[in-house]
């Protein structure tokens, strides 16, 4: 096992229960404390809310301690990685000096922090020093730290790589408040929504190490697509059977970012008369007003984007499809339409036999098939009834997902994403449910990582 402190605390993050020893404490008021502590400039802010998400997993919390539900108890004792499993006891039986309802994990500059409270720091910095000597910590300017850890009074950091400098601790915990992120417009959000895990993400620290190149080119499809588009807000819910997941872009003020291009909403009732089932299913409003816009975008990019534009210039309307997604692109399997004007059909109809799919029109729609018929959980019936209000859709049953995390022990039925208009901006929201609607949610994917 890696013994990073954040490697420890990554598994908690996976059943993020595990960093929680006492629930005293008001969640709300730890995230008030702790975002003071945090620059106003940060360019990202997390709060998770580790009390909620310790009951909503069935686990119960008593004089510091934590019962973990029957299931993840079985899970525990299975583990095979003796030391972490050591480190996991540790923190149920309250002996790590954590003291945290709530964490927040932030970004400054390329490093990324998290922070909490402790219930006993000496205990806490014997638990990081059990069976890894690096945690041998020394002081600086009232800051006790080592490697990538830093104490001061009752509250951690902890840098993700690298070993933390405790000047930079000493800056945030000494923090004036009109410098901290706890006096910028979004800070009441973090404290008293409800919501598991919430926070704000600067669009440019989503790019990562794209290069410059990359982020330029990035930053500006997103001020094309979006007025002032400077953060992406999220939250996250665990739901008796599902966890639900919101995000939307803001602007500069915290404000919905206008979106520049016109939206519809998918046609339901068309999208009920595709034949069949697949694991996958996709549908997008495309009306004439939004096709007109990419076109003379296109158009600006030279001759393959002028190609691009005769291609999708008929498109008027929802395009639709059921498909089987664990299908080499050789064995293409699918059902769906593309609604059109009408006109001028040839190169999207050469494009589409290109790609091994047969069509036919039926009044202005394009239909669209397979020889070989696409199989799956999922219904057009039930697709559509995801797409309502939506103007795109994407909905997948739990083959793909377990393809994609490698763990066919997730115990997932679907996953559904939907990009809603919404105060003149659009909205994405996510959906994934248990494979039982009595499921734990939660508790059922710790014990699927356990």
């Amino acid at each position: 096992m890696n013994r990073n402190m954040v490697r420890i605390l990554s598994v908690a993050a996976c059943c993020v229960m595990l960093l929680v020893s006492a629930c005293s404490k008001d969640s709300n008021g730890d995230v008030a404390e702790l975002l003071k502590t945090v620059p106003a400039d940060a360019g990202a802010v997390v709060s998770i809310n580790a009390r909620s998400i310790v009951e909503k997993a069935g686990c119960k919390v008593e004089d510091g301690k934590i019962t973990l539900s029957p299931d993840l108890q079985k899970s525990l004792a299975s583990m095979k990685d003796m030391e972490t499993k050591k480190k996991l006891e540790m923190l149920l039986d309250g002996e790590s000096g954590v003291a945290i309802t709530s964490v927040v994990v932030f970004d400054r500059g390329y490093h990324r922090f998290i922070t909490g409270l402790l219930d006993d720091p000496s205990a806490f910095k014997n638990f990081l020093a059990s069976g890894d000597k690096k945690y041998q910590f020394k002081e600086k300017d009232g800051i006790e730290y080592a490697a990538d850890v830093a104490i001061k009074g009752n509250q951690f950091w902890s840098r993700s790589v690298g070993s933390i400098d405790p000047l930079d601790v000493k800056e945030f915990a000494g923090m004036a408040e009109n410098k901290s992120f706890f006096s910028t417009d979004y800070a009441a959000r973090l404290v008293s929504d409800r919501y598991d895990v919430k926070g704000l993400m600067a669009l440019s620290s989503l790019m990562g190490d794209a290069g410059f190149v990359k982020q330029a080119q990035t930053q500006m499809a997103l001020q094309t697509i979006f007025s002032d588009a400077e953060y992406l807000d999220f939250t996250v819910d665990f739901k008796k059977g599902e966890m639900e997941a919101d995000a939307s872009v803001l602007t500069s003020k915290f404000k919905p970012a206008k979106c520049n291009f016109p939206l519809a909403k998918i046609d339901v009732d068309a999208v009920k008369t595709i034949p069949g089932t697949g694991n996958v299913a996709f549908a997008v409003a495309a009306s004439s007003k939004l096709v007109e816009k990419v076109n003379a975008m296109l158009s600006q990019t030279g001759a393959i984007g002028k190609i691009y534009t005769k291609i999708i210039a008929p498109v008027n309307g929802t395009v639709a499809v059921l498909g089987q997604s664990d299908r080499s692109i050789s064995d293409v399997r699918l059902n769906g339409f593309i609604q059109t004007d009408g006109k001028e059909l040839n190169p999207l109809t050469t494009v589409v036999a290109q790609g091994g799919m047969q069509w036919k029109l039926n009044g202005n729609n394009l239909v669209l098939s397979t020889p070989q018929q696409p199989q799956g959980e999922i219904s057009a019936e039930a697709f559509a009834k995801e797409c309502k209000g939506a103007f795109m859709t994407y909905m997948t049953d739990s083959r793909q997902l377990k393809e994609y995390t490698g763990n066919d022990r997730l115990p997932v039925s679907q996953v559904v994403v939907r990009m809603e208009p919404s105060e003149g901006s659009v909205r994405v929201k996510a959906t994934v449910k248990s494979d039982s609607s009595d499921g734990n949610i939660l508790a059922a994917v710790v014990g699927a990582f356990l």
